[in-house]
């Protein structure tokens, strides 16, 4: 900061110490400077934001924990001169990584944000879940340049909710999906574009797979337009008819309409909508690691673990296959760390530890992640950058994926690697598949031995420390090679 201070006067940031990340928002964009998060604001859009605090909107948000705590700072760039500054969420995660319950919150918080801006004369022209993140345990909005005024050029009663088939695409579909028990395909829907409508009434109900696809596209595309179209400027939508004649008629017809308050069902109840997504509920259908973690009783092992992470005063862990975050737990309640992670492909243990940290202060963040492939949305950073911690823990996880799952020893621990910035602690079975509900050892190949495991860990951490914790487990201590 006192790079910038010369003789009391605040001068421009130098671009050259702004990590800019990337933008697709028209007031502005975010970037990281000294450590903190900020957001430069177009000249043209200054005006606009300064009125989102001006009228009491950003401070009520930020009250009901909402949004993040934002402040009007006296820095600029070089392009704009009006800077924000927001308080860092440590930890990104996108709708794609998320379960049941958090995709659902999510979508109940953009709901609410609406409502309370609507008070205001403003409503989102966003509704999508890239404009969410979690923290402590809870869904934040973190897009101020989402926000827009109400128009009421269309002489209606009642308004419409300009991302309202955004909404649905991005959450409610997806929800309603996920409730009839096909998670598998509600997720593939979470991932890049949003789910196109018509595809999901082809899906969904037999009788409009006997109609023209075609005809099913234009109808998605106009049904939505016309649900925004009672709280957008008249002015955008002259401009957006003005392209044709046919459509200029149309638009002539449309405006007589509004003159007449004939504009009948174009609004958005969204108080009505809340309590449609409030009702979708999960289907219990049982997962293969969703109880794994009934027992929560501390044991010398999780003494052993949490006394290693203090000794090399590690701030950040990841834990890979963390089931319902029983060792999270532990390491948040009795280490001096600034959050952990607790990332598994089992979507009924994170909801689980979802449901369990929601109505706490915690700083747990979970994520559903398959540590063997994630599909990755290009428009952001892969999980490796996102998830990157001092600490990475693997604890009862390579014998499932060497000996059950074929993966080999050098994939795993390149991925263990890739998601450190520093230590791993990584456990060995030597029993391999072995479990107490079987009265018996199982048989293990003769080359799965400690020696052949440390020799391939070695190859890409510096071992630190060997421990054996108990019979069927050996905790590896390392430090990744740089």
């Amino acid at each position: 900061m006192e790079d910038i201070m010369q003789n009391g006067t605040i001068n421009t940031i130098p671009s050259e110490q702004i990590n800019r990340c990337i933008s697709y928002d028209k007031s502005g964009y975010v970037f990281f400077w000294n450590n903190c998060v900020y957001r430069a604001i177009y000249k043209d859009h200054a005006k606009q934001i300064r009125a989102l605090f001006q009228c009491g909107l950003i401070e009520e948000l930020i009250e009901k924990g909402l949004f993040p705590l934002t402040t009007i700072t006296e820095y600029k760039t070089t392009d704009c001169d009006f800077v924000l500054h927001h308080d860092k969420i440590p930890v990104q995660t996108l709708p794609s990584e998320w379960s049941f319950l958090m995709l659902k919150d999510a979508a109940l918080v953009i709901l609410k944000i609406n409502k309370i801006a609507k008070h205001f004369g403003y409503q989102t022209i966003d509704a999508h879940g890239f404009n969410i993140l979690f923290h402590h345990g809870k869904p934040v909005f973190i897009d101020i340049g989402s926000f827009v005024e109400i128009h009421n050029d269309f002489n209606c009663d009642k308004t419409g909710w300009r991302p309202y088939g955004e909404f649905i695409r991005s959450f409610y579909t997806p929800l309603k999906i996920w409730s009839n028990g096909d998670s598998y395909f509600a997720r593939q829907a979470l991932y890049g574009f949003q789910l196109p409508m018509f595809n999901y009434w082809r899906y969904r109900y037999c009788f409009f797979r006997l109609l023209p696809v075609e005809w099913l596209r234009k109808f998605e595309f106009l049904y939505y337009r016309y649900k925004a179209l009672n709280s957008s400027p008249m002015n955008k939508f002259k401009r957006l008819i003005s392209v044709s004649k046919t459509r200029e008629k149309i638009g002539d017809f449309v405006v007589w309409l509004a003159k007449h308050k004939l504009l009948l069902f174009s609004s958005v109840n969204l108080e009505r909508l809340s309590q449609k997504t409030e009702h979708i509920k999960l289907p219990n259908i049982s997962s293969a690691w969703g109880d794994y973690h009934i027992d929560s009783t501390i044991t010398s092992r999780h003494r052993y673990i949490l006394s290693a992470i203090d000794k090399y005063n590690i701030k950040t862990v990841l834990d890979i296959a963390g089931n319902a975050g029983l060792l999270a737990d532990l390491i948040c309640e009795y280490c001096k760390v600034d959050h952990v992670i607790c990332a598994d492909y089992d979507e009924n243990a994170i909801d689980a530890l979802y449901k369990r940290i929601r109505s706490n202060q915690t700083n747990i963040t979970p994520v559903m992640l398959d540590f063997r492939a994630s599909v990755v949305d290009t428009r952001f950073p892969p999980p490796q950058e996102r998830l990157k911690s001092d600490l990475v823990v693997a604890m009862a996880l390579t014998h499932h994926l060497i000996l059950a799952q074929g993966l080999t020893l050098d994939f795993i621990m390149a991925q263990l690697r890739s998601f450190s910035e520093k230590y791993v602690f990584v456990e060995f079975m030597p029993h391999g598949l072995y479990s107490s509900k079987f009265d018996k050892l199982p048989l293990v190949p003769s080359w799965y031995t400690l020696d052949w495991f440390r020799a391939g860990f070695e190859k890409y951490f510096i071992l630190l420390h060997e421990e054996n914790l108990e019979d069927n487990r050996v905790l590896l201590i390392g430090k990744i090679i740089k």
